[in-house]
This record gives structure tokens, C-alpha cells and sequence, in this order.
């Protein structure tokens, strides 16, 4: 009973010694199987074995050997999975016209494994037209060899010109994967040129038999007369795949990248797509990150924005104010499209507006607003003009000021004549100011027009910027005939067009 257990342990330690995989023969030997599945593993072991259906690639991977898989394999001479070329399977044989061969059919193409053979006949059989060297009693054989005349049983006469070395009396046929024969007598004027085809692997022949495949490819079957040929069932040379190979089997050209290609991940800027054809073995499934701007596709590139690509969202920082934003965080002050910093910078200077900050820098929302004060309100810096001047005398006698020495300057009664200034001159302490502010003070007012709407005058309004603007075209030194003109306009009794109704 000690016994058998030593033996068991014994195996089971020579069994953890050598692993699950292949046979441990040396133990200064590390196997090298990382990423195979069979094949060698470098230490006189294998790498493990391939199920029942399946034979070790090349590359150490499990292939599919069935029949039918598009790939000539071990103990295969065709594949009926290859339409045609090079590994298709032929139906029948060929006759080749050289009477003392004999073409055989073997196999069939459902079992991957039809080919044509031809044999050279060397038996004497009388009457199948061939006279083998060896039978001179043959029927077939010429009785009237050598009489420089060539029967209906011969092939050649004299014997002189009747090939004997197939190296030196047979033409080439052009064909690498052929052999050169002489077939029949030649002593009985019977000797014909002929072929046989190569089948073996031979390298640098000029012939690439079939089922032999290029030497990159690797195994029994290399040849280094094979090129890589697209539809042979292996993909070899620049082949990215080979159009003979059915999915799933490795090796297969992708047709649709949404069911042939790998995942691209959740990022919808990056997209399968197939490159090159599997009519010429060259398609291969690439992952593409999109570049140009497209809506409606999910994805927003470097390039997109909301305004060029529909499917780009605004992002504040970026130098671009987009659809959503008010301005940018990142373009500098004092340059179109800068976010003001508070509420000090939307300051427009401008008594007669109300001045407001709303939204952040940070989100790109920041804005000011500057709206028109809408009431009259007592020493607020805005001369409102609703009533009389003397309702806001505290923030409208500078204007009064303004007016008052336009008027009392350009439409005296030295520009217009005697009697006609806009306001007493004659006395020289001052009284025509004095008159003029008194006037000033009782001019009733409209709203200041809005700067859509005669911005520079308010012609047709009744507001002292058509006022002050009237004084200032009289002004002489502007129009010789500025006071005649435009003094009228200036006051409010004789005003046509300041005083109009808008």
C-alpha cells in the first residue's frame, strides 16, 4: 500500500514538474508557448493539441482542417471552398494527345482531395495506339521503321530523328510545374515528347505546385517558388486577409465593420470602417477618428462647433463665443466677444441709462445691459425731459447753460438784424441770459428719442438735443447763413421743426 502511494506522488510531482502543456525534456529548457495554443514549444514539447476538426498553424493557433474551409491542408490536394485558381478542385481530366500516357482521376472533390494523375504506359497492349520500348511485338509498333517515312503507327521516321533524351529532343512547354518525357520506341519510330506534371515542394524550381504555399507561410508546403496569391485560402505576403477563408475562421476579409470589425468604443468620434477590397485580399478593419464636421452624426471634432456641427455642445474657454454664450472666458479685454469682469465694466458713462451685470465669466454667460431711464428722477446725472426743464433743473441746467450761450451768441440781433434776436441783447449786464434761462427753464419736453430714431438731431421731436443741435449749425463760422436758418429752429414759439408732433 506505501508503495502505491510513492508511485502515485511520484507521478503526480513528475506531472506538476512538467505542466499542463507538452512534455518537459530538459530542464535547462524554458517552454515558450505565451499566446499558442500548439505547435513546438521550443523544449522538444508541444504547446497542447488541437481538437478533433482543428490542425496547428503556423502561428501555433488552432485552424479549422475540414474539408470545405477554404484552405489546402495537410492530406488535401484541392478545396472545393476555392472557386477557382490555384487550390481549385478539378472535375475530371484532361487528355493530353500523347498516345502512350494515360490520365486517372482520383478522388473527389467533396472530400477536398481530387486531382489528375498521368502515368506513362509501359505495358504491350495491342491496339491502344501506344508502342511501349520494351514490346517490339506490339501491334501498335511500326513494321516499317527507319524507311524515312512516317506511317500511320509512327510518330517519327528515321529512327535518327525519333527523340530519345527529353532534356535535349523535347521543346520547353513554358510550363515550370511540367517535366519533360519521351514516351514509346524510339527504335520502333514511336517516341513522342511529353509532360509530367510536378507536385513536389521543391524550392527555387520556377514551380509552385499545388497545395504548396509561399514561404512565409512556413510548414511542409513552403515553397519558395510560391507567390502569395489572393484566393488560395492563406494569407500570405501583402495579403491582409484571403477572400477563400469563410467567417469566422481567422483570416477571413471583413465585408460589414458594424458585424466584421472589433468595437471602437463608446467615443463617437472614432468609427470602424474597412480598407482595401477582399476581391484583392486587401481589406482590413482600421478604426478612424472623424475630422470633418457633419451634423447629425454623433460626433463633435476638434474642428466642430455649435455653429458648424450640431452635434458639438458650447465650451466656455475656448477663444469662440458659440451658441449659448455671451462671450468668452478666454479671449482678452478690450477684443470682441471678452466677458465683462463685473458690474463696474458695463459702465457706459451715460447718465440717462441704467447700468447692469447678469451671468458668470466662468460659464461664459456674462453680460451688461444699458436701459434707457424711463422716469425723471431728481439729481440722478440725467436730464429726463418730462414737464419742464425746472421738474430736473439740478440735471438740466448744464444744457440749459449749453443752450443759453449758443443762443445768446449766434442769433443776436447783429447776426439776424435789429428786432429779431432770439432774446434781448440790449442790455449789456446780462439780460438776455437771464431771459434765455427763464425761457429754458419753461420748455416743456418729450422723451429724448431712442438713437434708432434721429440719433443726431430728434428732428420732429421736442427735445433739446434738436434744440442744441440747430444752435450749433448757426453757429457762423459752420454756415454763413446758419443764423437766418437755424436760429428759428432753436426756440420754442417759433420752432417749425423741434416743436413739430413726432
Amino acid at each position: 500500500m506505501r508503495k502505491g502511494l510513492m508511485v502515485v506522488c511520484s507521478l503526480l510531482l513528475l506531472a506538476l514538474a512538467v505542466g499542463c502543456k507538452g512534455n518537459l525534456k530538459s530542464s535547462n529548457c524554458t517552454p515558450q508557448c505565451g499566446g499558442k495554443e500548439c505547435g513546438s514549444d521550443g523544449c522538444e514539447g508541444t504547446c497542447g493539441a488541437c481538437g478533433p476538426g482543428n490542425m496547428c498553424g503556423t502561428d501555433g493557433m488552432c485552424l479549422s482542417s475540414f474539408c470545405g474551409n477554404g484552405r489546402i491542408e495537410q492530406n488535401e490536394s484541392c478545396d472545393y471552398a476555392i472557386a477557382a485558381g490555384v487550390g481549385s478542385c478539378v472535375l475530371g481530366c484532361v487528355d493530353d494527345g500523347n498516345s502512350c500516357t494515360n490520365e486517372q482521376f482520383f478522388g473527389s472533390p467533396q472530400m477536398c482531395d481530387a486531382k489528375c494523375t498521368r502515368f506513362e504506359i509501359i505495358e504491350c497492349v495491342d491496339g491502344d495506339g501506344c508502342c511501349p520500348a520494351a514490346c517490339p511485338n506490339d501491334s501498335d509498333c511500326s513494321l516499317t521503321c527507319d524507311d524515312g517515312v512516317v506511317d500511320d503507327l509512327e510518330t517519327c521516321d528515321p529512327v535518327a530523328s525519333c527523340p530519345t533524351d527529353p532534356l535535349t529532343d523535347c521543346p520547353d512547354d513554358g510550363d515550370a510545374c511540367t517535366t519533360p518525357i519521351v514516351t514509346g520506341n524510339p527504335a520502333a519510330c514511336s517516341s513522342l515528347c511529353g509532360t509530367t506534371d510536378i507536385t513536389d515542394c521543391i524550392d527555387d524550381d520556377g514551380c509552385c505546385p499545388v497545395g504548396c504555399t509561399p514561404p512565409d507561410a512556413g510548414g511542409d508546403t513552403a515553397d519558395t517558388d510560391c507567390d502569395s496569391m489572393c484566393g488560395d485560402g492563406l494569407v500570405t505576403g501583402p495579403e491582409n486577409c484571403d477572400n477563400a477563408i469563410v467567417a469566422p475562421d481567422m483570416g477571413f476579409c471583413p465585408a460589414d465593420p458594424a458585424t466584421d470589425c472589433p468595437d471602437p468604443g463608446a467615443d463617437p468620434c472614432m468609427v470602424a470602417e474597412i480598407v482595401g477590397m477582399a476581391t484583392d485580399c486587401s481589406a482590413v478593419c482600421n478604426v478612424r477618428t472623424i475630422t470633418a464636421v457633419a451634423n447629425g452624426d454623433g460626433c463633435c471634432p476638434a474642428a466642430g462647433t455649435p455653429g458648424t456641427d450640431d452635434d458639438c455642445a458650447a465650451v466656455c474657454g475656448n477663444n469662440i463665443v458659440e451658441s449659448g454664450e455671451t462671450c468668452d472666458s478666454m479671449i482678452a479685454a478690450g477684443n470682441v466677444g471678452a466677458c465683462p469682469p463685473n458690474l463696474a465694466a458695463c459702465d457706459d458713462a451715460d447718465a440717462c441709462t441704467t447700468d447692469a451685470y447678469a451671468g458668470t465669466v466662468a460659464a461664459c454667460t456674462a453680460e451688461c445691459t444699458n436701459t434707457d431711464v424711463m422716469a425723471p428722477v431728481a439729481a440722478d446725472g440725467c436730464c429726463y425731459f418730462a414737464g419742464t426743464v425746472a421738474a430736473e433743473i439740478a440735471d438740466c441746467q448744464s444744457l440749459c447753460d449749453d443752450y443759453c450761450t449758443m443762443a445768446t451768441t449766434f442769433c443776436t440781433e447783429a447776426e439776424l438784424g435789429v428786432g429779431n434776436a432770439l432774446f434781448n441783447d440790449d442790455n449789456a449786464s446780462g439780460s438776455a441770459l437771464d431771459e434765455c434761462q427763464t425761457v429754458c427753464a419753461a420748455f416743456g419736453f418729450t422723451i429724448r428719442q431712442p438713437a434708432t430714431v434721429n440719433f443726431v438731431d430728434d428732428d420732429g421731436f421736442d427735445t433739446m438735443a434738436c434744440r442744441l443741435y440747430h444752435l450749433g449749425l448757426a453757429d457762423p463760422a459752420v454756415d454763413a447763413m446758419g443764423p437766418m436758418t437755424h436760429c428759428g429752429h432753436a426756440v420754442e414759439l417759433l420752432n417749425p421743426v423741434c416743436n413739430m408732433a413726432p
